[in-house]
């Protein structure tokens, strides 16, 4: 059994280095799994050491592993680092040669070192490796990598046997730009099976050799050499195309490929000392001038750009999902569409490799992925690894699963269900529905064990219990009855009466304590006497209801005008207002009294005065609350105090007067009078007498006690302070102090009725002015024109006849001549 160490400082100071780093020394205490805060593992520190099997970095330094660090280490399985910014500073040859390493973070190294994992057989990923551009002697050499991912942006070096013997690489998980460098048996023995050159001009001795499943090698027409052995033993090689830059094949290159392995050859004639492999056929197009390739006749064979040749030497469209890297490439469909393979995982497809991962429900098959067989979430080709919930795999056919019973969520077969859906149980392989009234689910082969309240269990069922019944054992036996029932001497629930205290009814005695107003009465509840609150029996009152007070048992009523209705024995304790205490009673006071004794009122209500000793109403122009024992304080706006009086009472002021303190003597005039020497006279008066005005002011003369202003039409100077206007302006007269105007049409007058001046076409008839009549001198001339043009037609009639007569007598002389 292996030990857990930690080294945190005490360690022992390396020789070969300036940092602190585990030694030989320190490390050859150490077993199984060592967390350590120091990031450096010096020369051979734990070589050979069988004992470690895990290693955990916790420091802040960059990490440094030594020549030889953890070389032959077989059990160690993993290095972790728990600080995610720490890089890879150092790491040197051999440093975990032969290990159990099964995953290895680069952290964004970019260089391995010689024989760095080699022959450690359980390595399968090697994670950030994105700038690694340089790849040792044997540093994969005999793991179990399968995809790596390079530098995009660097030309590749691989150095001599790289990847010998990863019988499960299949070659690089992005594209690269060219390699730099491909050393002898880089890929020999591995899974490849396209591989593209990237336009590199060599293809060196033993690269692919033993490459069983290699199929096409593309890229290739810029190769000027294929070394010795480079393809030998590659049993499934199809086809491989060459260029005109070719001028040197070795004669053991294509040692033992397949019978139906081609060659398309795009170059001219070229000198070559012949091949091991005379039945290797050699395919040029029609344009092509090479007769002979290493004693080999070429066949003559023109294809499509998206076509390639195949082996039966014709011309092939790429299947789905494939296409051709490059349109040259006449010999395979090179690279993957990932845009065509459906229901492949997000970022598990590359254009090398095709899919690499399928989603759940598929598997994967060269490159694609296939759905499995019905109701089956996972599976290789020909069987069904895990099934949709609900259903089981098919006896008769293991690629397809069928679905289980209805209510089953695993089962091994139809009959026999191992777990059930929620809310059911299983009893003889079968589901069973778990009662609605189950408090938990049920209990597979038993059912319902503990049912809600009100409900009794009896063979894994929820039955019932009876009426009014919280908790029973069966349906003829209650233990305990609902709130409001109590259980009885048969053991069943008797009801509470209506008139019981919420949750003082006994289970067993029945009501223990009454609302108010009410008294047990061997568990149930009677009335109390009238009035009563509270009682011990039906005859007599402990507690007696508001109004009332408690006398030797028995409820008497307070009585009218009793405070908040508290009283005792004695009677009423105090009165509200508006009464007074006569013995244990309240008596009114008299109408509107407010205060009163046995001898009459003391204080009437407001408003109202005391007068004679009764209240009466206080005169109606009092201000509000001005109203006193002895009469109005204060009166209301035109209206004083009459003080002679008892009580005090309020008189109207003069109509000229606002407020006063006699009729005659005003305090504050109308809006329409002002305050002359105590008086309030006409406003725009300047003289009064006895509060009547005999003088106004300029532009006003004296009107009905008042100053009225001169009219407007008056001439200015003739308007008297006393009688007003005596003179108006032209179309106006003067009529008691004011102008009026003249009647119709005339411009000046006397008065109304005399008219001095018309306006014209006007004149004056009898005072007033009218119309001037003009109709009988238009009847004379309209008569006088008539007789004219009637004189004028007769005579124009008269000279028309004799010339007529004159014209015939002509006519009559010249027939005679």
């Amino acid at each position: 059994m292996f030990l857990v160490v930690t080294i945190l400082f005490n360690t022992i100071v390396s020789q070969s280095t300036t940092r602190e780093c585990i030694n030989t020394t320190t490390a050859a205490t150490m077993e199984g799994i060592i967390t350590t805060s120091l990031n450096c593992i010096d020369s051979n520190a734990f070589e050979n050491n069988k004992n470690i099997t895990k290693v955990i970095f916790t420091g802040e330094e960059n990490l440094r592993f030594i020549y030889h660090c953890f070389s032959g280490c077989v059990n160690l399985a993993a290095v972790e680092v728990t600080i995610q910014y720490v890089k890879i500073e150092a790491l040197a040859e051999n440093s975990f040669y032969n290990t159990s390493l099964q995953t290895f973070d680069l952290r964004g190294y970019n260089k391995l070192p010689n024989n760095c994992f080699a022959d450690s057989t359980f390595l399968s990923e090697i994670t950030h490796s994105n700038l690694l551009s340089n790849i040792g002697i044997n540093a994969f050499k005999n793991t179990n990598i399968e995809y790596i991912e390079v530098a995009l942006n660097s030309p590749i070096t691989l150095s001599n046997f790289a990847f010998d013997g990863c019988v499960n690489f299949k070659g690089f998980s992005n594209e690269i730009e060219s390699f730099a460098t491909i050393g002898w048996g880089a890929f020999r023995g591995t899974g490849i099976q396209i591989f593209d050159l990237r336009g590199y001009q060599f293809i060196p001795t033993y690269a692919f050799q033993n490459c069983k499943k290699l199929e096409y090698i593309i890229g290739a027409e810029q190769v000027t050499q294929i070394s010795t052995s480079a393809l030998s033993g590659c049993t499934n090689l199809k086809a491989l195309v060459l260029g005109k830059t070719l001028s040197k094949v070795s004669a053991n290159a294509f040692d033992n490929v397949p019978e139906n392995f081609f060659i398309v050859y795009n170059g001219g004639q070229f000198t070559c000392s012949g091949l091991n492999n005379n039945k290797i056929k050699v395919i040029v197009n029609s344009t092509s001038n090479c007769t002979d390739f290493c004693g080999i006749q070429p066949l003559v064979l023109d294809c499509a750009e998206d076509e390639i040749i195949v082996l039966n030497k014709t011309c092939q469209k790429c299947p789905m999902g494939k296409v051709k890297s490059v349109s040259y490439n006449t010999i395979s469909c090179d690279q993957w569409n990932c845009n065509e393979i459906e229901n492949c995982e997000e970022n598990s497809c590359g254009k090398l490799s095709g899919c690499r991962t399928c989603i759940s429900g598929y598997y994967l098959y060269d490159g694609l992925c296939v759905k499995c067989g019905e109701g089956c979430s996972k599976c290789d080709q020909n069987t069904c690894l895990e099934c949709d919930s609900g259903k089981f795999q098919s006896i008769t056919n293991t690629s397809i699963c069928i679905k289980c019973a209805d209510n089953c969520v695993v089962c091994d077969s139809d009959t026999q269900c191992r777990i059930c859906s929620f809310g059911f149980y299983k009893k003889s392989g079968k589901c069973y529905s778990c009662d609605k009234n189950c408090v938990s689910e049920c209990i597979d082969d038993v059912g319902c064990k503990t049912c809600n309240t009100t409900f009794y269990s009896e063979n894994g069922e929820c039955h019932q219990c009876m009426s009014n019944c919280l908790l029973c054992s069966n349906n003829t036996v209650c233990e305990s009855c609902d709130t409001t029932y109590f259980l009885n001497d048969n053991f069943t629930c008797s009801k509470c009466d209506t008139n019981c205290v919420i949750n003082k009814c006994h289970p067993s005695l029945g009501c223990e304590s009454c609302v108010e107003t009410y008294f047990v009465n061997s568990g149930l509840c009677d009335k109390c006497p009238k009035h009563c609150l509270n009682c011990k029996n039906n005859e007599t009152c402990t507690t007696c209801s508001s109004g009332y007070f408690n006398n030797n048992g028995f409820c008497i009523s307070c009585g009218d005008g009793c405070i908040n209705n508290m009283c005792t024995s004695t009677g009423c304790l105090e009165c509200i207002s508006g009464y007074f205490k006569d013995g244990p009673l309240c008596v009114k006071c008299p109408l509107n009294c407010s205060v009163c004794t046995s001898n009459g009122c003391t204080e009437c209500l407001p408003n109202f005065q005391k007068t004679d000793g009764k209240c009466v109403e206080c005169d109606l122009f009092c201000e509000d609350g001005e109203c006193h024992q002895d009469g109005c304080h204060r009166c209301k706006s035109g209206y004083y105090i009459n003080s002679t009086v008892s009580p005090k009472i309020c008189l109207k002021c003069d109509a000229k007067c606002l407020t006063c303190n006699s009729f005659n003597l005003c305090l504050t005039c109308n809006s329409t009078y002002d305050k002359i020497e105590g008086m309030c006279c006409s406003k725009n008066c300047v003289e009064c007498v006895v509060g009547s005005c005999v003088k106004c002011r300029t532009n006003y003369f004296l009107q009905n006690d008042g100053c009225e202003m001169c009219d407007t039409n008056c001439e200015s100077g003739n308007c008297d302070t006393k009688s007003g206007c005596f003179f108006c302006k032209r179309g106006f007269y003067a009529i008691n102090g004011f102008c009026k105007r003249c009647g119709d049409n005339c411009d000046d007058c006397h008065n109304e009725a005399n008219c001095k001046k018309c306006s014209d076409e006007y004149e004056i008839v009898s005072g007033v002015c009218k119309e001037k009549n003009t109709k009988t001198t238009t009847i004379v001339v309209t008569v006088s024109v008539c007789v004219f043009v009637l004189i004028l037609l007769c005579v124009v009639t008269l000279l028309c006849v004799v010339l007529l007569k004159c014209v015939k007598k002509n006519k009559v002389q010249k027939l005679v001549d």
